[in-house]
């Protein structure tokens, strides 16, 4: 498992990179679930270095049933829900997004290395993995116009937070990783909701006439 550790947290960043590289909605939301997968890896790992192992493996449970496969299954009964086209909507295109993201990265893993030093990480390259992705998750959210796809960048962000936390003190506290988890799904199930309430209003979907368009 130690052994895994480097190419995991290296496909930690590039599922950030696909998501950003992605054209559709459901595949984002399912590169989400697999990042989440690579997170309870990477907690599993850590937990073989910890003094207190149980509360890294109760970590990696929870990101796996409830990040791994609650919150991809809201998001896309969410889309279902809506009836959007499945194709992502850019406010920044792909080759601005993936230079930002380049930027991004390379930034993070110098912070860490400079600010932070290897002598305060207790998971090496898990803080600059973490910043990476929280950087990410943000180009996702500012860079794509559907709140389905604002909602996977913030959920991408609170990955790298949790990664970037093992990466420093090996997690955090276990009622705070069950609280943050518990957040995480009610807010989802939040703007989920508050997103098919706004399609409705406004009759948004893949039944509303496009620009352009007159009635049949």
């Amino acid at each position: 498992m130690q052994r895994a550790l480097p190419h995991a947290l290296m496909l930690l960043v590039a599922i950030c990179l696909y998501v950003l590289s992605s054209r559709q909605i459901r595949r984002a939301i399912l590169a989400f679930a697999v990042q989440s997968f690579v997170l309870a890896f990477v907690s599993l790992v850590a937990a073989t270095r910890s003094e207190h192992p149980y509360e890294l493996w109760i970590l990696a449970g929870l990101t796996i049933v409830i990040k791994g496969v609650v919150v991809p299954l809201a998001l896309l009964r969410a889309v279902s829900r809506l009836k959007i086209r499945h194709e992502i909507e850019f406010i920044l295109n792909i080759p601005s997004s993936l230079l930002m993201a380049a930027v991004a990265t390379l930034g993070a893993f110098q912070v860490a290395q400079r600010v932070f030093g290897q002598e305060v990480a207790t998971l090496r390259g898990a803080l600059g993995a973490g910043m990476a992705t929280i950087l990410l998750g943000l180009v996702v959210m500012l860079g794509r116009r559907k709140v389905i796809t604002q909602i996977v960048g913030l959920l991408i962000m609170e990955n790298g937070v949790i990664l970037a936390a093992l990466g420093l003190t090996m997690g955090m506290p276990l009622i705070v990783e069950i609280g943050v988890a518990l957040d995480v799904l009610v807010a989802v199930q939040i703007l989920a909701l508050f997103a098919y309430r706004i399609s409705s209003d406004l009759g948004v979907g893949d039944d509303a006439p496009r620009e352009g368009e007159g009635p049949p």
